[in-house]
């Protein structure tokens, strides 16, 4: 199990203060929701940080919603190793790519 706490404490740092979080430490899931008016370089930067402290603990950040700007300053999936199998699989399922195109990790 990651510890969610190292997770947290960077959120907090990189944010520069408090910021609200929910979940499940059982399952290993917290939800974070920075202010909607956050500047996106700043989003960028304080997700940099959080992933840091995840990937060293074999953990991962999503971005589940988050207002245009950011969506297109950040990557929305983080780093995936497996990006090839997804890869692979989807040009399998859907070869004309039809289904959610650009919706799926790295640009799938």
């Amino acid at each position: 199990m990651i510890d969610l706490h190292a997770a947290v404490y960077a959120l907090r740092d990189a944010a520069g203060g408090p910021v609200p979080v929910r979940g499940s430490a059982g399952l290993g899931v917290v939800h974070a929701a920075l202010p909607g008016a956050m500047a996106p370089s700043r989003v960028a930067s304080i997700l940099a940080a959080v992933r840091g402290v995840l990937l060293a603990r074999q953990g991962r950040c999503v971005v589940l919603a988050a207002p245009p700007a950011v969506r297109r300053t950040v990557d929305l999936w983080g780093e995936r190793a497996d990006l090839a199998q997804l890869r692979a699989v989807k040009q399998h399922l859907d070869p004309t790519h039809r289904l959610a195109p650009g919706r799926l990790p790295g640009g799938l």
